[in-house]
């Protein structure tokens, strides 16, 4: 499947497959003069899922985390300065 999404003037492609346990309805996207409509969507995926367990758990710990453990992040990160995007975590490819 492939999904175009304009995301206010960048588009997006995505390729993707469709899994069995997966449910995508009323996901096409209308797009007037100056508006972009999508009424009652549903989409369930199971990476959907999976990445919004992520995303809670990573507010959580975030949300979690004392004052003193978020000044010592702040720090290795200001350290870091410009090789912070070198650190293999934030490495995409």
């Amino acid at each position: 499947m492939v999904l175009l999404t304009n995301m206010m003037g960048v588009i997006l492609v995505t390729l993707y497959h469709k899994g069995q346990r997966e449910v995508w309805n009323n996901t096409e996207i209308l797009n007037g003069v100056g508006r972009i409509e999508a009424k009652d969507q549903q989409i369930q995926s199971v990476f959907g899922n999976e990445l919004i367990h992520i995303m809670e758990t990573a507010k959580k710990a975030s949300e979690a985390m004392s004052v003193a453990q978020q000044k010592k992040a702040e720090d290795r990160i200001k350290a870091a300065g410009e090789d912070v995007k070198i650190i293999q975590f934030f490495k995409t490819g």
